[in-house]
């Protein structure tokens, strides 16, 4: 890899202000709708820097890193235009190993619904538009059935080679 790539200050230009990133969107975008840049060639150079940053931010070594630089400064501080603090995330607990048959068997119960649940979602998307009449096996009545509402959001996908 070329070197004159990666330097100690290759990334200095992502030190900015919430005020300077806000013009600094502002131009692109005018930039954008003035036809001056191809809205095709930005969006791929931004799904290459989130592809940096995921590749550098889920690296173990760089984690290691940063909280061993961090650490030197304490658990809070101010550096390079910004605010760092170190803290607990992601806090997560594993019941199963409690022994508390109470937790089990609601859980069992839990999963059981979340099951029966998805079978009653998959049935449901195979319900005509028009809607359907189900008798409903609990109070005997008739029920009007109608499919669940979708949305969607329509993207422009890249992938990187």
């Amino acid at each position: 890899m070329d070197n004159k790539l990666i330097n100690k200050d290759s990334l200095s230009v992502f030190e900015t202000t919430k005020e300077e990133r806000k013009e600094i969107t502002e131009q692109y975008i005018s930039k954008l709708l003035d036809g001056e840049i191809d809205p095709i060639h930005v969006h791929l150079q931004i799904k290459h820097m989130e592809a940096f940053i995921k590749s550098i931010t889920t690296d173990e070594r760089y984690k290691d890193l940063v909280l061993s630089e961090a650490d030197k400064y304490g658990k809070s501080f101010d550096r390079f235009n910004a605010g760092f603090a170190i803290k607990e995330t992601g806090v997560k607990y594993d019941f199963s190993g409690c022994g508390d048959s109470e937790w089990e068997r609601l859980n069992s119960e839990l999963e059981a619904a979340k099951e029966r649940l998805k079978e009653r979602e998959k049935f449901l998307k195979t319900i005509p538009a028009k809607g359907m009449e189900v008798l409903n096996n609990e109070t005997g009545e008739v029920d009007e059935l109608f499919p669940p509402t979708k949305t969607s959001t329509t993207i422009v996908t890249v992938t990187l080679k």
